[in-house]
């Protein structure tokens, strides 16, 4: 449970900063400003803030695990929207949809990290989600980067999808 845990907010978080060490090659493939693109993150980062104040009431209707599947599922499709994105209004419409992923996932990997586990099994749980959060960013970011560089912005979004497909099971 905890390494689906940490998986979930490593390809979570990698999907919210997947875009931005993208964007020169992006910007060049699809024709458009770097700074139009810089504003794909923006608008993403500021409806998933907004879904947040929603997500809890949801999410404690519904319950964590429905949420955490289907906010996965927002992860993967979002990837593969992207990829499949000939323009920057597709483009921009397929980080929405992983808006609401972004608002679930780490929240809800925290509640289930912090309810299940008494004591010290407790602190290594939530301590394994934050190092799936900050390994998203670590190796994550630079792995996608070093992907694009090799085989192209596309390639290394499918990976991402790939990564974030694979979890999706197993929290199931």
């Amino acid at each position: 449970l905890v390494p689906m845990l940490a998986l979930s907010a490593f390809v979570t978080m990698l999907h919210a900063m997947a875009i931005s060490p993208l964007i020169p090659a992006i910007s060049a493939d699809l024709g458009t400003s770097v700074s139009l693109l810089g504003q794909v993150v923006a608008v993403s980062t500021l409806l998933a803030a907004g879904l947040g104040l929603i997500a809890g009431p949801l999410i404690d209707r519904f319950g964590h695990r429905p949420a955490l599947v289907l906010s996965l599922l927002t992860v993967t499709v979002s990837a593969l929207g992207m990829v499949l994105a000939p323009s920057f209004l597709l483009l921009l419409a397929a980080p929405l949809v992983v808006s609401f992923g972004r608002a679930v996932v780490q929240p809800v990997a925290f509640v289930i990290a912090g309810s299940l586990f008494p004591d010290d099994r407790q602190r290594r749980a939530v301590s394994w989600v934050m190092a799936g959060m900050t390994g998203a960013v670590v190796a994550g970011v630079p792995a996608l980067a070093f992907a694009t560089g090799l085989f192209g912005w596309r390639v290394a979004l499918v990976g991402l999808a790939a990564c974030a497909g694979t979890v999706v099971p197993s929290v199931v």
